[in-house]
């Protein structure tokens, strides 16, 4: 049965309950006022689903200065403005990547693939 795997920046990651994209880093605001982290957090609700099961992504933000925007994209096109996003898998791949901005403007970037390889249930890349 076809799975889709969840992967961030070249690692496959796959966990029993929940899949948790840690920070690889943190934004600094770039003026010149006190510097403030911007942290961000994205999890899944499942580490696998069949074609045409959702999968539902929720970002997390913290420090910086509140409040935080949000905006997805999959594949390029902006599907979403709300602090989570929830996807049907529909075999293949595509790119999911959440931009969030803090109010004075420092914004954080996480991006992650979900592929699905039929024939072997694995990453395909």
């Amino acid at each position: 049965m076809p799975t889709a795997l969840l992967r961030q920046t070249g690692t496959i990651v796959m966990l029993a309950l929940l899949l948790v994209f840690v920070p690889v880093s943190s934004a600094i605001a770039a003026d010149s006022g006190p510097m403030l982290l911007v942290d961000v957090t994205v999890n899944a609700d499942r580490t696998t689903a069949d074609v045409g099961q959702d999968i539902t992504f929720t970002c997390t933000a913290s420090g910086g200065v509140p409040p935080y925007t949000y905006a997805w994209t999959r594949n390029g096109e902006v599907v979403s403005t709300g602090s989570s996003y929830t996807a049907e898998t529909q075999g293949g791949w595509f790119s999911l990547q959440v931009t969030v901005t803090d109010a004075p403007g420092t914004t954080v970037i996480r991006s992650l693939s979900v592929s699905e390889d039929p024939a072997s249930g694995t990453c395909p890349f």
